[in-house]
């Protein structure tokens, strides 16, 4: 029985080397020996789904156990956990609470809520284009994409925290915020872009004034950003003590009122400086410890409560830093509900003026409630207003779809422009949304009755059912299933409490297999990124070892590339399920072999050092525990594969390091590690 990769063939030459030239793997027994009749038994043995089982026979509870445990906090089931299970099959449900509170699971959840509410898919450029301009690169721009993709992701799994049904994903006016992201929703609230792509800076209108740098004296920030305070707008800029630019000024510069909000940009966020008035002299950028916005206040993360401005209220200023550092709540005049609203979502999901936010909308639906805005949708709207009769007329092979997708994205037309802006256009603010999906019919819908619609649908909790079951499985479940039915159930009755949902799904046969025929086993996948690298960074006790987060120390070049075309949980426009596969291939398999090869630079008296190969002993060890997640009887006979590899590529001259980084690639690529679902 072959249950894994050999680190090479018998014969085969090597792959690579190292600098000294020696082979980075040698051939030596592979894991399958470990797998053998006259070992162990299997149970004890292969992870996730890979022991032989009679045709009739259900998923063995420890390999059951893998893949669950694996799936949700990157470890390895213990023979206590095991043992329970196969003494109470219903002790599973408390196994997967217990596995939810593990640290390693939070960094799941996140990326997990990061992918399914579409707001991890973006680049700085994207995000940076609802200024009106291919906005000015910051010496903060990893940092401000990091905070905007992750705002939301954290937003749902504060509203979990809190105990709070989940349908409040699509109706919450509180958002998980830091001070930089708070100071970068509020900078985007005084930048107007109309659907002609017409930038107007609202910063002078509110605060018409001068914006004046100089390095003579230190003057609070509390000062500088105070409207009552004779240095109003006048900063420390310790950089312009001295010349730094032939014939620009030294000591002190001015921006004229009425300055603009880009001259205060660099000052705030770290922004490229804007050129003074009238010269080419542009000052050279703050240094970090004199901007308003701190690297702390990249990672200050609480629950901001956003809305728009009562009559006569002014809005949250965005160059006032240390009140936003303990700010609940914030008035802007932008409004901000849901997952739908956010600088991710608009930024991955433009629009223009031919698309006129449709595909926004049909996103919207997706992630909501699992469908798209299709022939299929049965209700129509009661104004039709909005309809392209130009493209979509009634009769057209167009009409099935745009007679619902139109007057439905008007609502989105009707609040903002086509980059997000407040909607000024007086004919797109009278032409009222209109929601009509499914059996779910409203006129005069605004962007909050959206959320609300979104949230009452009687689709919505299939859908994040589906959504778990395609996490799990790589492929959604039998809607019919009974095991279905009663996880929806659970999760409606419940007042849609996460929990429960997790609960009812991972602790059901619908992932575990158990008590199930063969014919009717879940699907087991193949390790997409989400699941390999939350593995490896929980055995290897990194943050993030394959550098899937913006700006991530450490992670190698090769290592960086893989993870971005692996099969992930991310989703494409216009699809309903994410790019997951079932099915190993060849390319997947040596895509993972350089991926271990780069990581056993990293590991293996790299910079990051975990096994070192002065001490090939307590390595190996180390590899067994660690990297494999193996005790007791089940780690002794993997131990010693991994020794007589080291040995063997040791007799063949290799050099210490080179052969403890090949043993670091055998144990990567073995089923305990590589066999995540498989």
């Amino acid at each position: 029985m072959d249950t894994g990769p050999r680190a090479v063939d018998a014969g085969a030459p090597p792959r690579d080397v190292d600098a000294g030239g020696a082979p980075m793997e040698a051939s030596v027994r592979g894991f399958e020996d470990v797998a053998s009749e006259d070992a162990l038994p299997l149970a004890d043995v292969v992870p996730s789904g890979m022991a032989c089982r009679p045709a009739d026979a259900g998923m063995p509870v420890a390999s059951a156990l893998a893949k669950v445990k694996e799936l949700l906090c990157g470890e390895v089931p213990t023979a206590a956990e095991v043992r329970a299970v196969e003494l109470d099959p219903a002790a599973i449900e408390g196994l997967v609470d217990a596995w939810t509170a593990r640290p390693g699971h939070r960094v799941i959840l996140r990326r997990f809520f990061a992918s399914a509410f579409q707001q991890d898919d973006l680049s700085y450029q994207e995000f940076a284009f609802q200024f009106g301009e291919f906005h000015p690169l910051t010496a903060n721009e990893s940092d401000i994409l990091r905070n905007v993709r992750e705002s939301f992701a954290r937003t749902a799994m504060s509203l979990v925290d809190e105990g709070r049904p989940f349908t409040e994903t699509m109706t919450t006016r509180r958002f998980a915020m830091t001070t930089a992201l708070l100071a970068t929703y509020a900078m985007r609230d005084v930048v107007a872009v109309d659907d002609g792509f017409n930038r107007t800076d609202l910063f002078p209108v509110r605060d018409p004034v001068r914006i004046v740098l100089q390095s003579d004296r230190v003057i609070p920030l509390e000062r500088s950003v105070d409207r009552a305070s004779p240095d109003f707008m006048t900063f420390t800029h310790p950089g312009i003590a001295t010349p730094y630019q032939d014939g620009c000024p030294t000591r002190r510069i001015e921006y004229p009122s009425p300055a603009g909000v880009m001259a205060l940009e660099g000052i705030v966020l770290g922004h490229t400086p804007l050129a003074i008035p009238g010269t080419n002299c542009v000052p050279p950028p703050l240094a970090p410890a004199d901007r308003a916005v701190q690297p702390s206040d990249f990672d200050d993360w609480r629950m901001v409560t956003f809305r728009t401005p009562r009559a006569g209220e002014a809005t949250t200023p965005f160059y006032a830093v240390p009140a936003l550092r303990t700010a609940t709540e914030v008035v802007l005049d932008t409004p901000r509900v849901g997952f739908f609203t956010t600088l991710a979502f608009f930024g991955r999901w433009q629009t223009n003026t031919s698309n006129q936010a449709r595909v926004l909308l049909n996103q919207t639906m997706i992630v909501g409630l699992g469908a798209p805005m299709d022939a299929a949708n049965p209700s129509a709207p009661a104004d039709l207003a909005a309809l392209d009769a130009t493209h979509a007329a009634p009769g057209t092979p167009c009409y099935g779809c745009h007679v619902a997708l139109d007057p439905m994205r008007q609502i989105f037309r009707a609040t903002y422009t086509l980059y997000g802006s407040v909607q000024g256009a007086s004919v797109q603010r009278a032409m009222h949304g209109q929601f009509a999906f499914h059996g779910s019919v409203q006129a005069d819908a605004t962007i909050f009755d959206l959320g609300d619609r979104l949230a009452a649908h009687p689709m919505f909790a299939e859908a994040w059912a589906q959504r778990v079951c395609t996490w799990a499985n790589s492929v959604p479940c039998d809607p019919h299933d009974p095991d279905f039915v009663a996880a929806v159930s659970r999760f409606r009755s419940s007042g849609f409490a996460w929990p429960v949902l997790m609960r009812a799904v991972f602790g059901s046969a619908l992932v575990t297999g158990l008590a199930r025929p063969a014919s009717s086993m879940p699907p087991v996948p193949v390790a997409r990124t989400e699941a390999l690298c939350a593995l490896l960074s929980a055995r290897l006790g990194v943050d993030d070892a394959c550098g899937i987060d913006v700006g991530a120390p450490f992670a190698g070049s090769v290592t960086r590339t893989l993870t971005g075309t692996w099969p992930s949980q991310r989703y494409s426009r216009g699809s309903v399920l994410p790019s997951l596969t079932v099915a190993p291939t060849m390319m997947l398999r040596g895509g993972l072999e350089s991926l271990c090869v780069d990581l056993a630079a990293r590991f293996v008296d790299g910079p990051d050092t975990r096994f070192p190969s002065a001490d090939a002993a307590a390595s190996v060890y180390a590899l067994t525990t660690r990297l494999l997640g193996l005790d007791g009887v089940r780690a002794a006979p993997v131990r010693t594969v991994l020794r007589e590899h080291y040995d063997s590529a040791r007799a063949v001259g290799a050099t210490p390091v080179a052969a403890m980084r090949s043993t670091f690639v055998l144990a990567c690529l073995s089923p305990y590690v590589a066999g995540v679902g498989m």
